[in-house]
């Protein structure tokens, strides 16, 4: 089978089927991940609302997890998930 984008042979346990076409692994990520361009109105902004404290940078979520990382000096991901489930 060939890869509806690139048209390259592609092993049957290496394909990726995506809107009812089959797809090599670099061309299906490329279309769930388009390259997209800077939008330097956009950056500015965020640079200046952070700048100005009118936005955080990380979300509560990152900031929790970020804290705990600290405390623990390091944590594997099943760590994290444990500490922020409450099974301390």
């Amino acid at each position: 089978m060939k890869c509806r984008q690139c048209r390259r042979d592609i092993p049957q346990d290496d394909r990726y089927e995506h809107a009812g076409n089959l797809y090599c692994e670099d061309c299906y990520i490329q279309i769930l991940s388009p390259t997209r361009f800077c939008d330097p109105w956009a950056d500015y902004s965020a640079k200046s609302f952070e700048k100005h404290g009118m936005i955080s940078p990380l979300t509560e979520p990152q900031k929790m997890l970020l804290k705990l990382i600290k405390e623990l000096g390091k944590a594997e991901p099943a760590e994290l998930i444990e500490h922020t489930r409450g099974g301390n």
